[in-house]
Formats: structure tokens, sequence, C-alpha cells
């Protein structure tokens, strides 16, 4: 769970970031599958929804993790000018850091930890992109 801002046809956004993955590691090496939200509102006050699902692959040394991946989604945007949202399908790729904060478990596996993202995407007749700094749980 963290926070993001980031540019939508170059209006800010200021969103809330919702993530659950799913994969597998050694001391090496993280393969995983991943949902996201990013819920929030531009700074003309219109929402923004961000839902996607992709795969990453992180290197890992110790209590530290780097990595990127792909994703495809769908971002909606509420309209002005009437009741209703724009709705675009999406494809991107980020790349992220993070570092156990908190480390647990038989061969210290799971932990408390914080990431810190940067994420683009590109949809038919725009782009968007975010920064995203977020706490999370790993088990």
């Amino acid at each position: 769970m963290g926070l993001s801002i980031g540019r939508v046809f170059d209006i800010a956004e200021r969103l809330g970031d919702f993530r659950l993955a799913l994969g597998v590691h050694n001391d090496k090496l993280a393969i995983y599958g991943f949902g996201d939200l990013l819920y929030g509102d531009t700074t003309a006050g219109l929402r923004v929804m961000d839902g996607s699902v992709g795969l990453g692959i992180d290197g890992r040394s110790s209590r530290f993790r780097f990595g990127g991946g792909a994703f495809i989604g769908s971002l909606r945007i509420q309209r002005a000018t009437f009741d209703g949202h724009s709705q675009a399908y999406t494809i991107g790729a980020f790349v992220h850091t993070s570092a156990d904060v908190y480390r647990f478990g038989f061969r210290g596996d799971h932990a408390a930890f914080v990431d810190v993202a940067a994420r683009g995407e590109g949809f038919i007749g725009g782009t968007t992109g975010q920064l995203v700094l977020s706490l999370g749980f790993r088990y």
C-alpha cells in the first residue's frame, strides 16, 4: 500500500496504490505476478482509477531488491463535462527498488519493506506515469 504522484494528459494526479503479488523466490531471484490498483484524483478534482495485472522479476541481495516488469491495464478518468468517464486500455512497464525494514521467519524470507517505483503506461491518445512510495509486507 502506498502513495503515488503522476501525470496524465499533462495534469497532475495524486493516487493511493494497492498491490497484491504472488510468486516464488530464492536467495538471488524473485518472480511474481501481481494485481495493482491506483485510485485518486487529478488536481482538477476528477476521479482517476488505474487497474493493472502483470509480471515482475527482481534480483535479491540480502535486504535489498531491484527489478522491474510489465503490465496491462485499464485507465478510467471522470469526465468534467458530463456524468461519466473516459476509459483506455494500457500497456506499461515499471522499475523499482525495495529494502527490508524488518525481516523474520526461518530463513529471513518474510519482511516488512519500503519500496520506491517508477511506472509508465501508454494508451491510444496518450501516456501516463507515476512515482510510487509504498510500504509492504512479504510473507
